[in-house]
C-alpha cells in the first residue's frame, strides 16, 4: 500500500485537529478518515449539498507534526483498490467531512512506510 507524506493547512478551529498518535498506534482503526479528492481528480463538482455526485474515497490521516493549523502529516487511502496513483509529490488535494471542507494539502514526500500499520 502507497504511502505519503503530505503538508496539510486545517481550515476549521485548531482545537479539533487530529491529534499525534504513538508509533504503535498508528493503525487504520484508531485514524482521522475523511474523504480526499485530488486537484484534477474530477472533471465535475464533487458534491450536490451535502451529497457526493461522484464516487469518493476515505483517507487515512496520521499527524507527525501540529503547527498552529498546519500539520505534517501521514496520508493514504483506506481501501486496497483506490487510486494511489495521486498520491504523488506535488500532487494537492481537499479533505472533507461529508460536503464541507476541512483542509487542503499537498504530497510532499512518497515511501512505502512511515510507522503505519493496518
Amino acid at each position: 500500500m502507497k504511502i505519503a507524506r503530505a503538508k496539510i493547512l486545517w481550515l476549521f478551529s485548531a482545537k479539533r485537529i487530529p491529534p499525534i498518535l504513538k508509533r504503535e498506534d498508528r493503525k487504520k482503526q484508531y485514524s482521522y478518515a475523511p474523504i480526499i479528492a485530488f486537484k484534477g481528480q474530477y472533471a465535475t463538482p464533487i458534491w450536490e449539498g451535502n451529497v457526493s455526485r461522484l464516487p469518493l474515497w476515505s483517507s487515512v490521516v496520521f499527524n507527525e507534526e501540529i503547527k498552529g493549523k498546519e500539520t505534517i502529516s501521514t496520508i493514504t487511502y483506506l481501501v486496497e483498490n483506490a487510486p494511489f496513483e495521486y498520491l504523488q509529490i506535488g500532487a494537492e488535494f481537499e479533505l472533507y467531512e461529508g460536503g464541507t471542507k476541512v483542509a487542503i494539502g499537498k504530497i510532499i514526500e512518497e515511501a512505502h512506510s512511515f510507522g503505519m500499520d493496518g
